[in-house]
């Protein structure tokens, strides 16, 4: 009895272990988080874990590799084995492989001279999402940033927008050119040329940067009442995020939750205001009601789907 009680608790372990390791490799964000978090605390299934995870990293499928790569840094751990072979992976014949083991060491706070050179390398030559994702890991690399300061400085005239506005968040970061990565991003905001997703990018990383001068308050400000209503919502939620509440921003988000594409995000830039001067009833009242509003609708295509 005792010890078939044991063997179905050792099913369930291997069969948690399984699945979590299944999350870890996703290629949602939240999900593989997540189930990073939960391993960290299951000290007993590190080992199993990480040593799949190292023995993937030469699977011949680079999806494998790749998810493999991102799962050992956002474990966490800094084993030899695993330090080792990523190193390793620094030099596979996929640039996607070698920018993924490139993140994860520097997550884990084992960047070296090989890493920076590598993504450098493919900050310069690579395809489009290779050079973002560049940009993207040179961002963290604090210690590094006089090394990479000249070349993020020259990735602002990229072709590519994520490129252009990923290496000035990483300039604006490390407050080096400060002056050139502010306007490529301000640019971007303000030029309709821009399409709607690129200009909601540059207001995203505005609120995340942190800057209150004069200029990018105007500029978010004024976005407030740009025509899409999406830059307007992305906008107010920068505001929020730079402490600079008013009244219009609190209309906007309201106005918004009628429109489609912003309920989202127009959503959960009020559920941010938890300290405000202004009647919170009628806001929660609003995404209340339009959220009701929605799920039914839902119910009614679904329903005219059966038919």
């Amino acid at each position: 009895m005792a010890a078939a009680s044991l063997g179905k608790l050792q099913k369930e372990k291997a069969a948690m272990i399984r699945g979590l390791l299944l999350g870890l490799k996703s290629r949602n964000a939240l999900i593989s988080e997540r189930a990073a978090r939960v391993l960290s605390n299951i000290p007993y299934a590190l080992d199993t874990v990480i040593k799949e995870l190292v023995a993937d990293l030469k699977n011949i499928d680079e999806n494998i590799q790749s998810n493999s790569a991102k799962a050992l840094g956002l474990i966490g751990e800094t084993r030899e084995i695993e330090i080792v072979s990523l190193n390793q992976a620094l030099n596979d014949k996929n640039g996607t492989v070698r920018l993924t083991a490139a993140e994860a060491l520097v997550k884990l706070g084992r960047s070296n001279q090989n890493v920076i050179s590598g993504v450098l390398l493919m900050l310069e030559f690579g395809d489009d999402n290779g050079r973002e994702k560049a940009a993207q890991i040179l961002s963290e690399c604090w210690n590094e940033r006089l090394l990479i300061k000249d070349a993020l400085f020259n990735s602002l005239k990229d072709q590519y927008f994520l490129v252009k506005l990923r290496s000035a968040e990483a300039l604006l970061r490390f407050g080096c050119y400060e002056n050139e990565a502010r306007r490529v991003i301000l640019d971007v905001l303000q030029d309709k040329r821009f399409l709607v997703y690129e200009r909601e990018k540059a207001g995203e990383i505005l609120g995340k940067i942190g800057l209150t001068d004069n200029e990018v308050i105007y500029a978010l400000k004024h976005a407030l009442k740009d025509n899409d209503r999406q830059i307007g919502v992305r906008a107010a939620n920068a505001l929020i995020d730079l402490g600079r509440f008013d009244e219009k921003i609190l209309s906007v988000l309201i106005e918004s939750l009628t429109v489609t594409s912003c309920i989202d995000e127009a959503a959960f830039a009020l559920g941010k205001l938890t300290d405000i001067r202004f009647s919170k009833l009628n806001v929660a009242h609003n995404i209340l009601e339009f959220r009701v509003r929605r799920t039914l609708t839902k119910m009614e295509l679904a329903d005219i789907s059966r038919v």
